[in-house]
């Protein structure tokens, strides 16, 4: 890196003053050659936020902290922006944890990748709210179906079928600073969810000929609310990503099979029924027998019936789509019935 101070870390938040310290003592503790600064920007909390991050600046002068009033997850990832003196910005969330090294992947990337306009970012994986440990029937494999952003192990340019998240997400300041940053009309603004800033702004960048690159080695750890983590909400992601990852495979995009798929559209009719039965017997099943290969089971069968839904529905009329569709959300609402709240 050419500048003096190489990387700036943005940290925008508000009101998360029990676990803000998590994600800024995994920042203090990262190995690398480059100097680097963490910006901690401040929107507007009213709990502890700002006399907790003044503790962390009295002990490591790598911190800083910044204000900014108006609330709005953009207008506080803006203000980092602009304040920040490295060369490259890196952009994380109060409710993240990230591993040693993160700092020093993304200062190879850009190293490695000059000139890059445009984005980079890395997985997103799911962590237990509390950093305690999953349920003991949550195999690794069914962390596929919790909140997360995964392309892939393969660093490639990303598609406009492929995204980035906020919470992991790096770029030249001069460049990011050029396109404008972040919509402040998007985002996190106090209690409302409101828009993706993060995708708009992938989105932007691609019709103004920018890259989106994914860099694998770039995890980080994103806390899950415990409800998500409940087998039914798990249920229901598979069905959905199954669903997802059909129209993703058409598009030559990446997607992760969790079980064999039939990719014509009349296999996958008659499999239909036969995976929301498996669906529906092993999560009978599993509310006495709470063991994590019996779900997987379940989720995995959830994943292909929205797999086979989405291809026995591919290039059919109107009609015959509507009537499908009808006929699997019935079997849908009876499996997840089924499937332990």
């Amino acid at each position: 890196m050419s500048n003096a101070l190489g990387v700036s870390i943005v940290v925008a938040t508000r009101n998360r003053a029990s676990l803000l310290p998590h994600c800024l003592r995994s920042l203090a503790t990262q190995t690398t050659e480059v100097p680097f600064e963490v910006i901690v920007v401040d929107n507007g909390s009213t709990d502890t936020t700002q006399n907790d991050v003044q503790e962390w600046i009295r002990r490591d002068e790598r911190f800083r902290l910044l204000e900014e009033p108006k609330v709005g997850h953009s207008y506080a990832k803006n203000a980092g922006l602009r304040d920040a003196r490295g060369e490259l910005v890196l952009f994380t969330d109060d409710d993240v944890v990230v591993p040693d090294g993160w700092i020093a992947t993304y200062v190879r990337f850009f190293d490695s990748h000059r000139p890059l306009r445009g984005l980079a970012g890395g997985p997103v994986l799911p962590i237990a709210h509390d950093l305690s440990s999953w349920p003991r029937w949550l195999s690794r494999s069914a962390t596929a179906d919790l909140p997360r952003l995964y392309c892939g192990s393969e660093e490639r340019k990303l598609s406009d079928l492929d995204w980035l998240w906020g919470g992991n997400m790096a770029a030249r300041i001069t460049y990011l600073r050029e396109v404008g940053g972040f919509d402040e009309n998007l985002g996190h603004s106090g209690g409302e969810r409101g828009t993706f800033e993060d995708i708009e702004l992938a989105d932007r960048l691609r019709t103004l000929g920018g890259e989106v690159w994914y860099c694998p080695e770039a995890i980080v750890y994103h806390r899950v609310a415990s409800g998500a983590s409940r087998p039914r909400s798990l249920a229901r992601v598979a069905f959905s990503r199954g669903a997802n990852d059909f129209l993703r495979a058409q598009r030559g995009s990446y997607f992760e099979p969790a079980v064999g798929v039939p990719t014509g559209g009349l296999t996958a009719a008659l499999a239909l029924p036969m995976l929301f039965a498996s669906w529906a017997l092993c999560a009978a099943a599993f509310r006495f027998i709470d063991r994590p290969a019996l779900f997987d089971l379940s989720r995995r069968a959830a994943w292909g019936s929205g797999w086979c839904m989405a291809a026995s529905t591919e290039g059919r009329s109107h009609r015959v789509k509507s009537r499908l569709r009808q006929i699997v959300s019935l079997a849908r609402s009876f499996a997840l019935r089924l499937t332990p709240g």
